[in-house]
């Protein structure tokens, strides 16, 4: 039968092992070693040094205040009045233990001197009476764990009984238990040199037991990861689709990389000449755009990841990415309707309100942004190849994906708004019904959406593709497809508006 009964959570085991061998090597039988022999159960192993001890000594700290087990077992403690509360961290008790006072062995490093531990036997004493037969006891000046494992049995370990005066509070009072009979001095040194000898076997057992408990974890986990990652393969979606998912769910996704356009301020010009002389009449009439409010743009387009997203959360199929990639592919193949309907769900999960809201381009937003403040027929020259460099992905554009597919977004250089990809890779949906010419079309940045002849069945594509021969890719070149269906070079960028 053990004397204390130690509660404590496996986080504190190193400091609760050098209070554990100050009290056995004064004598008393501890139990706190919580590996289960063979033939117990938990609960009954537990349970029933739990019942037998004639005290019970519950470590408080930051990792046991928020255990249930150790909760329960102080809780035990407390109704048979055989509690003795310690405080490792400074930490509040839980609810229902704060009445009782604690003894404090913050900072104690297992200094049997230290007066925190003699405060603390002294109540031990006072609960329990004296142990049996009393160990070794360690030299001032040596350190606890040299003393206990010297061996040497030459003085009992002199533990200063406490002053009546300073005695434990009230709350813990009790009648000392009677004297052991003279029959049971020579059981509890034996008892406790059993406990000492198996112990280290016990915990070899436990690490054991631990090893096989992570190994069996670790090959669930992989198994897991397995089919999650089998799963996704089939449903054409990545990591970071469920990573974008996951967010979104927990109302933490904020929407694509975005950049604020505000014109008139910084290196953002105020207004800009839309359209070209040297283009189709559907380029003309060349205008001033003056913009009434500034708006934020995407840095890329919206990749296979961000869209599959929303198809998971949806419950929609994912576009066929052609075998090319997903990932951080430009998503292709989806219609006007899709962008519009991808553009509705981001806005509710990010809860952007209507000053905040996400929304395609309009035309002239996208040939402003795209432009970034030069005339010339490409944002970065007059050439295709200007200065032997390769600025895009076209037919003709000399990058490796020429012709054959989309590039991963960002792998070509950005314009001077930062901006990549807007001319080649995939053409970009705007928000503009299609109109044949820019007579009487807006001249203060908002999209065109009526008057004029305009076909809303038709919606304004703006950038050229992988596809498409150089002259496509011209900031001033237009081009139109019908709102409802998609094409393997079609895909889309992002507007948002932004607070005046």
């Amino acid at each position: 039968m053990p004397d204390i009964f130690v509660s404590y959570a496996r986080e504190d085991e190193t400091r609760v092992r050098l209070l554990v061998r100050l009290l056995e090597a004064g004598g008393w039988n501890v139990f706190w070693d919580r590996t289960i022999p063979p033939g117990e159960t938990w609960h009954s192993w537990i349970g029933r040094n739990l019942d037998q001890a004639s005290c019970v000594m519950v470590a408080w700290s930051e990792q046991s205040i928020g255990s249930d087990w150790v909760r329960e077992e102080a809780d035990e403690g407390k109704r048979r009045r055989v509690l003795i509360p310690l405080l490792l961290d400074e930490v509040t008790p839980p609810l229902g233990h704060r009445s009782v006072q604690a003894a404090d062995l913050i900072g104690w490093v297992g200094d049997s001197e230290s007066p925190k531990v003699d405060t603390l036997v002294g109540w031990v004493k006072a609960k329990i009476g004296d142990p049996a037969i009393a160990k070794s006891t360690p030299r001032a000046d040596a350190p606890l764990e040299a003393a206990i494992n010297s061996g040497s049995a030459t003085d009992p370990l002199k533990f200063p009984s406490p002053d009546i005066r300073d005695g434990p509070p009230n709350n813990l009072q009790e009648h000392p238990r009677s004297p052991k009979p003279a029959g049971d001095a020579d059981v509890t040194p034996e008892r406790g040199r059993v406990a000492d000898s198996a112990r280290p076997h016990d915990r070899s057992n436990w690490k054991l037991q631990r090893l096989w408990l992570l190994g069996i974890g670790g090959l669930l986990l992989a198994l897991l990861l397995l089919g999650v990652d089998g799963w996704l393969t089939t449903q054409q979606r990545t990591w970071n689709t469920l990573r974008i998912w996951g967010l979104a769910k927990m109302g933490l996704y904020q929407g694509p990389e975005m950049i604020a356009i505000r014109p008139g301020e910084g290196k953002f010009p105020a207004t800009f000449e839309m359209g070209s002389t040297e283009g189709g009449e559907d380029e003309q009439p060349v205008r001033t755009v003056e913009f009434a409010k500034p708006f934020a743009i995407g840095r890329y387009e919206i990749t296979f990841d961000e869209y599959g997203a929303y198809t998971l959360d949806e419950g929609l199929a994912q576009p066929d990415d052609r075998d090319w990639g997903l990932g951080d592919r430009p998503v292709l193949d989806v219609s006007w309707d899709d962008s519009e309907d991808y553009i509705a769900w981001l806005n509710t999960v990010t809860k952007k309100g209507p000053k905040e809201r996400f929304r395609l381009p309009s035309e002239a937003e996208w040939e402003y942004a795209t432009r970034a403040s030069t005339t010339t027929i490409y944002w970065w020259g007059d050439e295709i190849q200007q200065d032997g460099g390769v600025w895009a992905n076209c037919d003709g554009c000399s990058s490796k994906w020429d012709n054959e597919q989309t590039a991963p977004v960002g792998r070509l250089p950005a314009n001077a708004f930062g901006m990549h990809d807007t001319a080649g890779n995939v053409y970009e949906w705007v928000e503009d019904c299609w109109h044949n010419n820019y007579e009487n079309a807006p001249d203060d940045g908002s999209a065109w959406l009526e008057t004029n002849d305009e076909d809303c069945d038709l919606r304004v594509i703006r950038g050229g593709s992988w596809y498409h021969y150089p002259g496509y890719l011209r900031s001033a070149n237009r081009d139109n497809r019908s709102g409802d269906s998609g094409n393997v070079t079609v895909g889309f960028r992002l507007a948002q508006d932004l607070p005046d």
